[in-house]
């Protein structure tokens, strides 16, 4: 995926290619197999937990059912019993 960073305070800090809709996650092609994950806030801080070897993730959209049931099974599929929000 790709996302552009706005300066200086803009708003959305997140913008997209025109057509091109946010992902839920960002990271979620990182994660490790039975090991706690670490929800965090902003797509960098992902780049800085996976920096010192932790998995981590960003929600980028709205936390609705459909984002949780797709956590769930990604929870699942890893083996993932622990989660911890930043």
């Amino acid at each position: 995926g790709f996302f552009g960073l706005t300066l200086n305070g803009e708003e959305p800090e997140l913008k997209y290619p025109q057509g091109v809709s946010a992902p839920h996650f960002f990271g979620a092609h990182k994660i490790q197999e039975e090991r706690d994950l670490h929800i965090v806030y902003h797509p960098l801080d992902v780049l800085r937990y996976a920096e010192d070897g932790y998995n981590a993730l960003a929600i980028l959209t709205p936390i609705t059912r459909e984002v949780l049931i797709e956590l769930t099974e990604l929870m699942d599929a890893k083996k993932i019993t622990d989660l911890e929000f930043h």
